[in-house]
């Protein structure tokens, strides 16, 4: 397979027919290969797996309201691991992707700060002893701050300024970059509309890839969903088996 399409959605919960209905249609227009969701807001324990056909489902359980993992991948891709790093917060998946591996990281990024600097550790630490420097890495998910306060919020007063700091610090050790502000270098469009009366809004959700497969990145949209949360997309295509020179 020469094209990876990436889709990421924080559904707020998967447990209501209409959600599930939203997902299965949305996969049948789109046909992502792979489908990061954050709170699911399911327990495998105690209530039933969604399915969707032809792709898998790596989950990871939610720990009451608000939280919850689950990344879809296409059948097609040949799966290596997967992987729980933080339950309900951080998981990644390892596939083949050409002739290379690739790694997928879903991210629901804490509001207590606490817990969201030790999940940036977690990351970092994940990325520097298992990733190599020629596998694809990509980062997906609802982060809960912005990089750009500027391009990236409007009537919001987010003040999540030490984490945006440090996850800056990992992301740029890795040479991460925002696929959709380097497909869009000055637009503002929002991903999350808050409930306050002033609708604050904000870019809270994301992908990134490693710096090298941004010349496969050919686009990277945003789309409305049933929640307050939109759905981001980035699609990558490669002509040839790649091996990257780093």
């Amino acid at each position: 397979m020469t094209s990876l399409d990436i889709f990421s959605i924080n559904v707020q919960g998967m447990k209501n027919s209409v959600k599930q209905k939203e997902i299965l249609h949305f996969c049948q227009v789109f046909r992502p290969s792979v489908l990061l969701l954050q709170e699911t807001n399911i327990n495998l324990s105690v209530d039933r797996p969604f399915f969707i056909q032809n792709y898998s489902l790596f989950s990871s359980n939610a720990i009451g309201n608000f939280s919850g993992l689950a990344i879809y991948i296409d059948n097609s891709f040949q799966v290596i691991f997967h992987k729980e790093l933080i339950q309900a917060r951080l998981q990644v998946l390892k596939f083949k992707f050409g002739e290379n591996s690739a790694y997928i990281l879903n991210c629901h990024m804490p509001h207590n700060n606490r817990e969201a600097l030790s999940l940036v550790g977690t990351l970092n630490s994940f990325i520097r002893q298992n990733v190599g420097e020629n596998d694809f890495l990509l980062l997906g998910g609802d982060f809960n701050y912005v990089d750009n306060p500027y391009l990236d919020r409007e009537t919001s007063t987010e003040t999540r300024v030490t984490l945006s700091r440090r996850m800056g610090t990992v992301l740029s050790a890795f040479q991460m970059i925002d696929t959709f502000r380097f497909c869009h270098p000055t637009a503002r469009s929002f991903t999350h509309v808050g409930y306050q009366s002033h609708r604050p809004r904000a870019r809270l959700d994301r992908i990134y890839v490693n710096s090298f497969f941004t010349r496969f990145l050919t686009h990277s949209e945003i789309y409305p969903f049933v929640s307050d949360h939109s759905v981001v997309r980035s699609k990558f295509r490669l002509s040839q088996a790649f091996k990257s020179p780093l």
